[in-house]
């Protein structure tokens, strides 16, 4: 299997690392102006290693590289996988491009966002694309308080969890395959846009909160108004999903509340072996511009529905005024 991954970022270059340990040739399209930092190779720390390995840096530079859309279809690959964030795909000529040139190769879509396959199908053809659920933790490494010999990527498959990938069976199959024997722990799963609809407002409305918090999980804790808001939020989106999808919220979510959520906040999320409080820093602030962006479509989205969404219009009016203060 051929698979070019675009985008090379913490992402991209842990899904590009999985395949390529399982046997797939690994292709990065990225801008011309990346290609000095990643002609030698790259630094991962797989996380998922016992803790004594996890500070050992892999040196891996089993993969090519091309800076344009043109040489990447002139591969003829058999995988396209676009690792970019969904702001960077939307109105892009480049992916336009890309959908245009396929020809019999499966397109794979990491983005998340409800707004995305409207998108992709309008460009791609139905049966040749792959949803992926991204349910890793990739980060720049070192992360503040992290002690490593020397700066590189840093990734996590969080217990229990699988790299979620949906589409066409003849299709899926090999990349799960893949995956699975490069130790990313993978599986086909019936609807990739179903399972982000329940489990994507849990993280995106405890980012916000935390966000309006100063980046202190110790603040955000403590602060049960904003906890309600949160699963309050929660809620709406819920509400939204069990529509468009069908099917009931999981029973665990819909008994969540402020308490359970603050309790998984000071005593659950520390005992990852890393400091999520230092990632959702760094990796939200990276990607500041998608968040209220993402906001605003599911607002849009439930509000089509005909849905309430009081409680996430009042996040969003607190997102704005705070990044509106702070200069953001």
């Amino acid at each position: 299997m051929h698979v070019v991954v675009i985008g090379a970022g913490s992402v991209g270059q842990s899904y590009g690392y999985f395949l390529q340990r399982g046997g797939a040739r690994v292709t990065y399209q990225v801008k011309p102006s990346h290609v000095e930092s990643l002609r030698d190779g790259v630094v991962l720390y797989p996380w998922n290693r016992p803790a004594k390995q996890r500070p050992v840096p892999v040196q891996w530079k089993d993969y090519e590289l091309v800076t344009s859309v043109e040489e990447a279809l002139a591969l003829q690959a058999d995988v396209y996988c676009v690792a970019t964030s969904a702001t960077a795909m939307f109105g892009s000529a480049w992916f336009d491009q890309l959908c245009a040139g396929l020809g019999d190769a499966t397109l794979v879509s990491l983005q998340p966002g409800t707004s995305v396959p409207e998108y992709v199908f309008a460009r791609a053809p139905r049966d040749q694309v792959v949803w992926g659920l991204i349910s890793l933790v990739a980060w720049p490494a070192p992360l503040p308080g992290q002690d490593l010999p020397e700066p590189g990527q840093g990734f996590w498959v969080p217990w229990g969890s699988k790299l979620g990938f949906s589409g066409p069976d003849a299709r899926v199959a090999p990349l799960v395959q893949v995956m699975n024997a490069g130790g990313g722990p993978s599986t086909a799963r019936e609807d990739i846009h179903a399972d982000q609809a329940f489990a994507g407002p849990i993280l995106a409305n405890v980012v916000i909160p935390f966000e309006l918090s100063g980046w202190s999980m110790r603040a955000l804790s403590a602060d049960r108004a904003l906890l309600q808001l949160a699963i309050s939020c929660m809620r709406e989106s819920w509400a939204w999903a069990e529509r468009k999808t069908g099917k009931r919220t999981p029973l665990f979510q819909r008994t969540l509340g402020p308490g359970m959520l603050g309790f998984a906040l000071r005593h659950i999320l520390p005992l990852a072996p890393l400091d999520f409080e230092a990632f959702f820093r760094v990796h939200y602030t990276k990607i500041a511009d998608q968040t209220p962006v993402l906001l605003a479509q599911r607002i849009a989205d439930i509000q089509a529905a005909g849905l309430p969404t009081r409680n996430l219009e009042e996040l969003q009016r607190r997102l704005l005024e705070k990044r509106e203060t702070v200069g953001v």
